[in-house]
């Protein structure tokens, strides 16, 4: 009875482990999305920026004062 308590046991640790590590592997690819899209947005603004600066000079003082 001991032998097939254990035995079932085991299995049911190793399925837990697949599914933490599935899932652990779900969150990874989820945190790397969204840092790849957040470094995207943050170039693309940096360029929109750029172009709109060039647009349209600005004192270097008032930089931080311009709404776009």
């Amino acid at each position: 009875m001991l032998w097939k308590s254990s035995t079932w046991i085991i299995l049911m640790m190793k399925i837990l482990l697949v599914i933490c590590t599935l899932w652990h592997d779900v969150v990874q690819a989820a945190v790397i999305s969204n840092y790849c899209l957040q470094a995207q947005l943050l170039t693309s603004y940096v360029q929109f920026l750029r172009e709109k600066l060039l647009q349209y000079p600005v004192q270097p003082l008032e930089w931080m004062r311009v709404k776009l």
